[in-house]
């Protein structure tokens, strides 16, 4: 009895090796194809990490939204802002939702790391996007790196990341300029 216990608890690891990693790929794959992709304004900095490789850190020029209220909110409550495309053609934060997801488009990310800033009348909120960091292939990283860089002191490009967006989750697929 005790061995057919340790078979099943066996068996159910196994199981669970599977499909932990299986759900996250689907995750990404399912935003990818039905998420809306927009392109992100960004600015450079560029670490390596040694634990998962060359990356490009990525930070975004939009990374604030100012509401015409003075309200405090807590780290800890939900954000969420929904994402439009704007008339440049990139991307933008249209509005912040607080507590619930927006029910009325798909285009929409949650924030996990953010704070806000009261005065008299209005809330400033700043947030990190959950995609700031661009991985690339080792032996590409050194050439990339260089366009990169040459492109965000090149004044006459617009350097951006293209972003496909859906239900709240993001996915970073390819650095342009």
């Amino acid at each position: 009895m005790k061995k057919k216990w340790i078979i099943i608890a066996f068996t159910g690891m196994v199981l669970l090796q599977w499909v932990v990693p299986a759900q996250m790929i689907f995750q990404k794959q399912n935003t990818i194809a039905k998420g809306k992709e927009f392109k992100f304004k960004i600015i450079p900095v560029d670490p390596v990490d040694p634990l998962r490789g060359r990356y490009l850190a990525i930070s975004f020029d939009q990374n604030m939204f100012k509401m015409k209220q003075s309200k405090y909110y807590d780290q800890s409550t939900p954000l969420f802002v929904k994402i439009e495309e704007g008339k440049d053609q990139f991307a933008e934060v249209t509005k912040v939702y607080f507590e619930k997801a927006p029910t009325d488009s798909d285009n929409f990310i949650a924030i996990s790391q953010y704070y806000t800033i009261q005065d008299d009348s209005t809330t400033t909120i700043n947030y990190t996007f959950p995609f700031s960091r661009y991985y690339v292939n080792e032996q590409e990283a050194p050439r990339l790196e260089k366009e990169y860089l040459d492109a965000l002191r090149d004044s006459t490009k617009v350097v951006f990341a293209k972003v496909n967006v859906y239900k709240g989750h993001a996915v970073l697929k390819e650095i342009g300029y």
